[in-house]
């Protein structure tokens, strides 16, 4: 449970650095990651996938629920739904329900338009992004496959 207060803080402390407001404790939080390494739970949410993938954009996690279809919304919620995927058990349709209240399909649609940005690199700039959260999730992959595997 402290991982996931840590990693919160940690997050919101980048989030207030990036819009220019004054964060006070969060520095103090924030170094005390970057002395002690930053835990690693063995088992991710479907929520806390939310947030991060959330605040990386710069959104709240509410934000990826809506029904927009624009970029700036579509794009992290199919993120949120590839790293559901990818890094929990859940089935396609409950991800779905979770992430922006969609269907199973639209959560294999998400899945086959990031494994398309993958290999084609195009735009340029949500492939940039999609690496960020692959160095994010990398702890989080490496665990699932662990436990897959053991």
């Amino acid at each position: 449970m402290i991982g996931i207060y840590l990693d919160c803080m940690k997050q919101m402390g980048e989030f207030c650095e990036r819009r220019g407001f004054s964060h006070g404790d969060f520095s103090a939080v924030i170094q005390i990651i970057e002395t002690f390494g930053e835990p690693v739970d063995p088992i991710i949410s479907l929520t806390r996938i939310e947030k991060l993938v959330a605040y990386n954009f710069d959104l709240i996690p509410h934000q990826l629920n809506t029904l927009s279809r624009k970029h700036k919304t579509r794009f992290p919620r199919q993120l949120a739904q590839y790293y559901g995927w990818l890094l929990t058990d859940m089935t396609l349709e409950r991800i779905g329900r979770i992430v922006g209240n969609r269907d199973h399909a639209t959560v294999v649609n998400s899945r086959m338009r990031i494994e398309q940005l993958r290999y084609t690199k195009f735009p340029y700039q949500d492939y940039m992004k999609l690496k960020e959260l692959d160095a994010i999730f990398a702890p989080y992959v490496e665990k699932k496959k662990e436990r897959d595997d053991g």
